[in-house]
């Protein structure tokens, strides 16, 4: 927690037919503490945006036509940026982002219908804790007290500014 979160969504057309009214989706995780945004794209996925409203927000790519592949080019579709694109999503994350983070996103075309494909990313929080114990139940007037303060961090999360004041 604390630390940003992405998802990459990357497509192309393997088929040796063009693709037509080709349209990237994705129903952002809305989790709470999760604020999308795109940090980067390549190839068409520079016609894509985010709307709605923070908890509901939806990325949407209008990527139009995508040229068919040679049979020679179908391995390399990912490195096509003619016939593919990507986008990236991140978001800060807050101790209210903890847990899975469950992603999907969605591929429509005209002529060739529908794909999806789901991601995940686990949000790792701390659990600081803090000991205060006496050196000894009793003290004899006018002798010093003496404290032994543990702090601790149980959670699988990296705590970080974390702050002991007394």
């Amino acid at each position: 927690a604390g630390e940003p979160i992405s998802f990459t969504i990357t497509w192309g057309n393997v088929g040796e037919g063009k693709a037509t009214g080709v349209v990237v989706t994705d129903d952002l995780p809305g989790d709470a503490g999760l604020d999308w945004s795109i940090t980067g794209s390549t190839g068409t996925g520079s016609t894509c945006s985010i709307s709605g409203a923070v908890g509901s927000e939806k990325l949407t790519c209008n990527v139009g036509s995508i040229e068919g592949n040679t049979p020679a080019s179908v391995d390399d579709v990912d490195d096509d940026t003619k016939n593919s694109g990507s986008v990236t999503v991140t978001s800060d994350t807050t101790p209210a982002s903890c847990g899975v983070v469950d992603n999907t996103g969605r591929i429509t075309s005209a002529n060739d219908g529908t794909n999806t494909n789901d991601g995940q990313i686990t949000v790792l929080c701390p659990d600081i804790k803090v000991t205060k114990t006496p050196d000894g139940g009793s003290v004899d007037a006018g002798d010093p007290i003496t404290w032994t303060i543990k702090v601790e961090n149980l959670g699988p999360g990296n705590a970080t500014g974390v702050t002991l004041s007394d």
